[in-house]
């Protein structure tokens, strides 16, 4: 499973070296401001280039999990409550359980 969570991390780096640069040409595409000559290169541009869209998913960082992730703890929901068990999670207060 740990390598499921090293390919994440590859991919990741990959997003945010072409996420400016997708960001950019979906501008340009949408702007009317600019001639279409250009809109029309930039949407050629973007089709080509298919792989800038990378999906990849949110997993845990312990166990690399990627079912039942807390997105403001970065955690499987099975490491959240073991941590929160042992009170080993500082922004959580336990009430009663």
């Amino acid at each position: 499973m740990k390598f499921l969570g090293t390919r994440n991390i590859k991919y990741k780096k990959l997003y945010f070296q072409t996420e400016i640069l997708y960001l950019i040409l979906k501008y340009i595409i949408f702007n009317e401001k600019f001639s279409l000559k250009m809109r029309l290169k930039a949407s050629l541009f973007l089709s080509k280039n298919k792989n800038m869209l990378i999906k990849f998913r949110r997993r845990c960082f312990l166990t690399s999990r990627g079912r039942g992730i807390l997105r403001f703890a970065q955690l499987s929901r099975i490491m959240f409550r073991e941590k929160a068990n042992f009170n080993l999670l500082p922004f959580l207060k336990k009430t009663s359980w």
